[in-house]
């Protein structure tokens, strides 16, 4: 029997974002609030793939391609990949958070990597770097 394959991108993304500064931390004895360094925080604007989610859906559609061995195998499952946005766009530290598979695994990174720049997100008016995550489905269909 002929299995074709059916790739489907989850774009529900997981929910949330980290911004993160590389300023240093103030010294411990300092007191108040320092509002250059931003940690664990949800970041106000969201960065953005450039043309919107329709066109990372498309992007990723074009760029994953289902690894040989993986389709012989009847491996299936949800890659989730992590990412940072850099302040200027840049996708850089591309990880796996959960994996399904070394090969699948292997491949949704690629194509994260293969990104172009985004629009940054932005707190307080300034682009930061922000954590983001993104699930690549992998399934075959008989």
């Amino acid at each position: 029997m002929a299995r074709s394959l059916l790739f489907t991108l989850g774009l529900v993304f997981s929910g949330y974002a980290f911004a993160q500064d590389d300023t240093p931390p103030p010294p411990p004895d300092t007191v108040g609030v320092d509002d250059t360094r931003i940690e664990s925080l949800l970041v106000q604007v969201m960065p953005e793939f450039p043309g919107g989610q329709e066109a990372l859906a498309t992007f990723m559609v074009d760029e994953v391609k289902y690894p040989k061995k993986a389709r012989r195998a009847g491996t299936e499952g949800r890659v989730l990949v992590t990412f940072i946005v850099d302040k200027d766009g840049a996708v850089t530290d591309v990880s796996i958070a959960r994996g399904v598979d070394p090969l699948l695994d292997e491949e949704a990174m690629r194509a994260v990597r293969l990104m172009p720049k985004w629009k940054p997100g932005t707190q307080n008016g300034k682009p930061v770097k922000t954590k983001f995550n993104l699930p690549v489905l992998f399934k075959l269909k008989d």
